[in-house]
Formats: C-alpha cells, structure tokens, sequence
C-alpha cells in the first residue's frame, strides 16, 4: 500500500505528490476554471484572443441579450471574476477590456473547448 496521505494543503504528500502538484487537482487551477465556467466569460475571453474586442460595449455585437442586463453582469460578476483571475485587464471608468498578464494560461484551454466558434451569434455559443 502506498504511503500517500492527504495535507493540510489538499495536496497529496509521498509518491503520488507529482500528480497533485502537476495535475487537474492542482488548487491553482481554480481561477482558471472559474474563468472558463460561465458563457459570459468565455465570450470575453474568445473575443480578446480573436481581437475583437476592446470595450464591453463591443459585447452587444455578439450577445443577443438585452444590453442593460449584460452590462450589469459584465461589470459587477463577470469582469471582476476575469480581472482578479489575471486573464484580462479591465478600466470600469473607460469600459476598456484588454489581455491580462496571465491571459497565455487560459488561452490554450480556449483553443480545447470553443475552436474559433466567435463568427457565430451568441445564442449558439452557449
């Protein structure tokens, strides 16, 4: 039997650590799947990468919800929980909406689960 046994930490300590450390059970991951888990975020995230997007007004384009209703979950759930996370970096004065210093991390899961599918209107990204 092995001699792994749970941390304080979640982390799994003996020979199995590398896993914990270097695998989905990593706690580090957890910004990046909050990021990724609402379709709102994902749209963001998409458009930043494709280059089209700039200001969270830019969103109307691609959303076919009404605007009042996404600007307020924009600005109050959505780009918080993106600009915390570091993906993207957001001027609530100005509305801009750029790249974060960590934006390279989630981008290649963007590639995984929504292959250049921002051509489409919102409602079939889903």
């Amino acid at each position: 039997m092995s001699d792994s046994r749970p941390t304080n930490s979640g982390r799994v300590s003996g020979p199995r650590n590398e896993i914990s450390q270097n695998g989905l059970v990593d706690p580090d991951l957890t910004p990046l799947f909050e990021a990724l888990s609402h379709h709102h975020r994902r749209l963001v995230l998409l458009l930043l990468k494709e280059g089209r997007l700039e200001t969270k007004a830019d969103m109307n384009e691609y959303c076919e919800c009404g605007s009042t209703e996404l600007d307020l979950a924009l600005e109050h759930r959505h780009l918080p929980t993106l600009e915390r996370s570091g993906y993207v970096e957001w001027d609530p004065d100005t509305g801009r909406i750029s790249r974060g210093d960590r934006f390279d991390e989630v981008e290649t899961f963007l590639d995984l689960i929504e292959p250049s599918r921002v051509e489409r209107p919102f409602g079939e990204l889903g």
